[in-house]
């Protein structure tokens, strides 16, 4: 299932830091980009008590939760790197999502939390 508040395409550098910017309690970080194209494949959502890493999946066009730990497991963001870095290795990039730009415009600063929350 995909996250429905993030775009159907890779995000581009900006994108995240607009993301990361927003007023809410998440912080958003790269965990896979391409500087060569300006594109995310992978993206950390983290909050006080909760982290996920999330990837772009192209077979579903969206984006997807790949892992999701509480702040009491040990090591707890060590456990997405390795998730995200597992997924990388295994991981093609189509040339289409290197073309176009367009920005990632939330109505609702609170969209990605929420969705995150479903998962």
């Amino acid at each position: 299932m995909t996250l429905s508040s993030l775009p159907d395409r890779p995000m581009t550098g900006g994108e995240v830091q607009s993301l990361n910017e927003q007023d809410n309690e998440l912080s958003v970080a790269p965990a896979n980009y391409v500087p060569e194209q300006d594109r995310v494949f992978a993206v950390y959502f983290i909050r006080s008590t909760r982290g996920h890493a999330v990837v772009f999946d192209e077979g579903e066009e969206g984006w997807r939760v790949l892992e999701a730990v509480d702040d009491d497991v040990e090591n707890a963001f060590a456990v997405l790197q390795d998730a995200v870095r597992e997924w990388a290795d295994d991981a093609e990039f189509d040339d289409e999502y290197v073309e176009g730009e367009t920005t990632v415009d939330f109505d609702d600063p609170d969209a990605v939390v929420d969705d995150l929350d479903e998962r």
